[in-house]
């Protein structure tokens, strides 16, 4: 539906030198999928978003939208704003301060092409703000609205119109916490329930793993990887994708060998690492001798009170710190000179001191690939 092939933008800083802020970015969206550019702020996914729009002029690259070619300066193609066919939701949410709450959804009707009729246009903005939640404040000054109230009527204002394609740059990130969750899931009902394609861009991790369907984690202007939630989260492409999203223990290591697959499991690798020697059975599988990455997530890790320690990927670890954060408890251990974090179920009774026992399932540890490995020379405990 959405189609975005080798987009580069390039600005120019202060001091006039030239950089890209998009390089070289492919994706695609189905129809009825909700993708999420997600990054840290400067990454270009909000640029990427605006060339998708035609606010940005891109100086490479095509962009298609429902089949159509709205962006290919190779072809001399360029279609308006107004002709692409889409509603937008942005950060700040634009609401018109001098309109009502009807007059604000109206208003992207009546400078639609063509007009529709006037008893149209009431149905479709009294349809649109029930949708929303909004249809009893229909006559309300907009300024006179919560945070969450406006959010809701710019959502409104942009899927009156019955876009092809739904664009969101941050809706989110102006609202408290609780009203940040409860809007997740309104936004997901309302994409679902309308089926519409949308494109959303956030820096906030959770918040991509709980609307999107797919989701494009970017740095630096390129795309590092594409994937489901899951897969991001659990099988990351590199160690800037392992670091940015949630939580994850950074183990260096050389391959020392091959495990053969079995009916049972897949190909694995045995890492020789500062902790000792694991099997890996997920990510990049190197030859012997490779410099890899080890990539744990702190709830991967089983945790129990020290005792034997045979087994594979078995470690003793001394506790350090003890965070209680409700759902879990956070330890901050050591493994001989190295810091290591777990996640423990909250009942798990340990004090700074304590000798615990961790063992490493193998399919849960990551091989990242060798660029990665050659910028961390300990174990390293990240946390978002």
């Amino acid at each position: 539906m959405l189609e975005v092939t080798n987009v580069s933008k390039q600005f120019t800083g202060g001091d006039g030198a030239k950089f890209n802020a998009v390089d070289g970015v492919t994706f695609s969206v189905a129809e009825g999928q909700l993708f999420t550019l997600l990054g840290p702020s400067g990454c270009g996914k909000t640029t990427t978003l605006r060339c998708i729009a035609g606010l940005e002029h891109a100086q490479r690259g095509e962009i298609r939208i429902g089949g159509t070619t709205v962006f290919a300066p190779a072809r001399r193609i360029n279609v308006p704003v107004h002709r692409r066919d889409f509603g937008m939701v942005f950060q700040s949410y634009a609401i018109w301060p001098h309109m009502n709450v009807f007059d604000n959804v109206a208003f992207a009707l009546k400078v639609a092409q063509p007009v529709p009729p006037r008893a149209e246009i009431v149905q479709r903005v009294n349809d649109a703000l029930e949708r929303v939640h909004l249809g009893h404040l229909a006559s309300r000054d907009a300024v006179k609205l919560s945070g969450g109230q406006q959010q809701r009527l710019a959502l409104a204002r942009a899927l009156v119109r019955r876009p092809k394609l739904l664009l969101l740059d941050e809706p989110l990130s102006n609202l408290d916490a609780k009203l940040r969750e409860d809007m997740r899931s309104e936004l997901k009902r309302l994409q679902q329930e309308l089926n519409i394609t949308s494109l959303y861009v956030t820096h906030d991790q959770f918040e991509a793993l709980a609307l999107s369907d797919v989701i494009a984690v970017m740095n630096d202007g390129k795309v590092q990887q594409i994937g489901s939630p899951k897969e991001i989260y659990e099988r990351p492409a590199n160690r800037f994708v392992a670091k940015f999203i949630g939580s994850t223990n950074f183990i260096p290591g050389k391959v020392l060998d091959r495990i053969p697959a079995t009916a049972d499991a897949p190909a694995a690798r045995r890492v020789e690492t500062p902790i000792g020697i694991l099997s890996c059975m997920a990510g990049t599988l190197a030859e012997r001798g490779t410099p890899v990455l080890v990539a744990m997530r702190p709830e991967h890790v089983s945790v129990s009170h020290a005792g034997s320690v045979e087994g594979e990927n078995t470690v003793v670890a001394r506790v350090e710190r003890l965070t209680y954060l409700g759902e879990c408890t956070e330890i901050e251990t050591r493994i001989g000179g190295h810091a290591f974090k777990v996640r423990a179920h909250p009942d798990f009774v340990s004090k700074v001191g304590d000798t615990i026992r961790l063992q490493l399932p193998a399919h849960r540890c990551v091989l990242l690939p060798e660029d990665a490995a050659s910028s961390t020379k300990r174990v390293e405990a990240v946390s978002a």
